[in-house]
């Protein structure tokens, strides 16, 4: 059962996107991947899951927050008890989150790098001069 989504997902930079059931599925794929076949969800199952949170999605009136999405997905895979799953979706979330958050915080070159900036004791950047190292 493929529901019709036509609420807007609000992504992480505030850009609307549609919604895309598939990116659902595909998320839940790569955390079963993770686990043990003994504990692996199987293709109706995720299908199932993907389905009824694309259902709570169609009944809103306004646009969803891809975190909510995500909290949505996390409760569909544990109540159908892939508890295994479920940690692995959690923690690959969590390690997206800080590479995202390391990729927007103020970057730094390091010294070696052309442009590269060398802190002095005195705590001052200096720009770094390959020549005089």
């Amino acid at each position: 059962m493929e529901t019709d989504v036509k609420v807007n997902v609000i992504k992480r930079n505030g850009e609307e996107v549609s919604f895309d059931l598939l990116k659902i599925a595909n998320a839940i794929k790569a955390a079963n991947q993770e686990v043990a076949p003994i504990y692996q969800l199987n293709e109706y199952q995720i299908q199932a899951i993907a389905d009824n949170v694309a259902a709570k999605i169609s009944e809103m009136t306004h646009a969803v927050h891809v975190e909510d999405i995500q909290d949505m997905v996390e409760t569909a895979i544990m109540e159908m008890r892939g508890y295994e799953v479920a940690q692995k979706y959690v923690r690959y979330r969590y390690k997206r989150e800080l590479s995202r958050k390391s990729n927007t915080e103020g970057t730094q070159l390091r010294p070696d790098q052309p442009g590269g900036h060398a802190p002095e004791r005195d705590g001052h950047q200096r720009d770094f001069d390959r020549k005089a190292a």
